[in-house]
């Protein structure tokens, strides 16, 4: 979006939601549809417009979805308020190891989604996601600690400091996969899942 675009976005997500303000305010995904060697609108156009909605009171907080290392390194060079949060998928298929260090560096905290897998990308990192909760390692590890395969998998990623967007609209699953706070993996049972 172009910065003027980002105020109105923020307005109209507001008034959605009927709220005075957002806790947490997103760029989606570092890309705009224009082919060529830069990206226009620039990242730093729109993170500026992000920005001016802290400074106003519209946004709490402010992130990136979806930013390389590079990328968000990038934005060390003119960023006045540093990304809060990045959120990525994640998850024992697609760990992102060395961006959860780089993003740690940074002082940018980690948010995985689609930690129980994602048919969307399988093509992409080369598997099945969909299948994710499906492994024999994370079923055995289920049985073991008495959990299902969602609560290991959710387990695993707020273990390793992230925190998680798991999608579900059933009442009974969402339940479930709130309880992950009470109990954890093994040092073992992380190693395998790593």
């Amino acid at each position: 979006n172009t910065g003027r675009d980002v105020p109105k976005a923020c307005e109209q997500t507001l008034n959605d939601l009927k709220l005075d303000y957002l806790d947490l305010y997103l760029i989606h995904w570092p890309v705009t549809g224009n082919t060529g060697p830069a990206l226009s609108p620039s990242i730093e156009e729109t993170w500026k417009a992000m920005e001016a909605l802290c400074t106003s009171g519209k946004c709490k907080s402010i992130g990136v979805s979806n930013f390389s290392m590079k990328k968000l390194a990038a934005m060390k060079s003119y960023a006045k308020i540093f990304p809060a949060v990045n959120q990525v998928e994640l998850h024992p298929l697609l760990r992102q190891d060395a961006l959860l260090q780089a993003a740690a560096e940074l002082g940018c905290h980690l948010t995985a989604y689609s930690p129980l897998g994602s048919p969307d990308s399988s093509s992409m990192i080369g598997h099945d996601g969909a299948k994710l909760m499906e492994l024999p390692l994370i079923q055995q590890i289920g049985q073991a600690v008495g959990k299902s395969a969602a609560q290991v998998l959710i387990r695993w990623a707020v273990q390793r400091g992230t925190s998680v967007v798991p999608k579900s609209v059933t009442p009974s699953r969402i339940e479930t996969n709130l309880d992950v706070l009470e109990w954890s993996l093994s040092d073992e049972q992380m190693a395998a899942l790593s």
